[in-house]
């Protein structure tokens, strides 16, 4: 499994928690259908830059703001990562 793949599901994953909006209803919103979208989420397939836009808009977010929490996210995982002295660690909770 990528790990960009599965930060940046995770980030869209927040940012739906976030607006409290069903993924399917984004889904809808974004032009994507919803197997499509749960495949995408659960990291079978990378999900395209327009995708990422569609699902932002369909949030009501920039783009930048999926780009910020999938950053910050590979910044813990790697924080994390040195501070268990270069041992693999979970992060389990995705909620930042």
């Amino acid at each position: 499994m990528d790990p960009v793949d599965e930060a940046i599901a995770a980030a869209i994953r927040q940012a739906l928690r976030d607006a409290g909006v069903a993924q399917a209803k984004v889904a809808l919103s974004a032009g994507i259908p919803k197997a499509t979208m749960a495949r995408k989420m659960n990291r079978a397939s990378t999900f395209t830059v327009g995708e990422l836009y569609r699902i932002a808009s369909a949030l009501n977010l920039r783009v930048n703001a999926l780009i910020a929490t999938l950053a910050t996210m590979l910044m813990v995982r790697g924080l994390a990562f040195i501070a268990s002295q270069g041992q693999a660690v979970g992060i389990a909770d995705e909620r930042f």
